[in-house]
């Protein structure tokens, strides 16, 4: 659908549903995942499109988590679940605070030293983006 192509590509956060905490993602096309994932994540994803198709399930998005390098990289989440990097200031502060411990050379948990990662990767995906297109993904 238009809908789901247009998403290509935004950055955002979701929640890992174990942990309760949102994460930084970046909404792939199933065609353009890592090459070891690619057939795997690809045919997830076409499984998925055919059932909307047919009316069986929502349509949902194939997401890059950012500072995941395991099988747990990719995920399908639904739409709802996508909050749009421009309309996540309260979980991009909660991040900064994290990355501030770091500059404090304060004690940090394996968790905030995730977000920083993340974060961090997240920032990089963006400044590229913006270099070469001149505006932030998603927005206007």
């Amino acid at each position: 659908p238009i809908g789901t192509r247009l998403m290509f590509g935004r950055v955002g956060f979701s929640e890992i549903e174990a942990t309760k905490q949102h994460m930084p993602v970046l909404v792939v096309h199933p065609f353009f995942t890592s090459d070891t994932l690619r057939y795997k994540w690809r045919t997830r994803w076409m499984n998925m499109f055919r059932k909307f198709q047919l009316g069986q399930r929502p349509m949902e998005l194939q997401v890059m988590w950012y500072g995941r390098c395991d099988d747990q990289q990719y995920s399908l989440i639904s739409l709802e679940d996508f909050i749009p990097y421009e309309d996540a200031n309260d979980i991009i502060q909660e991040f900064e605070g994290a990355s501030e411990k770091l500059s404090l050379g304060e004690t940090m948990s394996q968790r905030d030293l995730d977000m920083v990662q993340a974060l961090g990767l997240c920032k990089a995906d963006l400044d590229a983006f913006n270099a070469r297109n001149g505006f932030f993904p998603g927005a206007g």
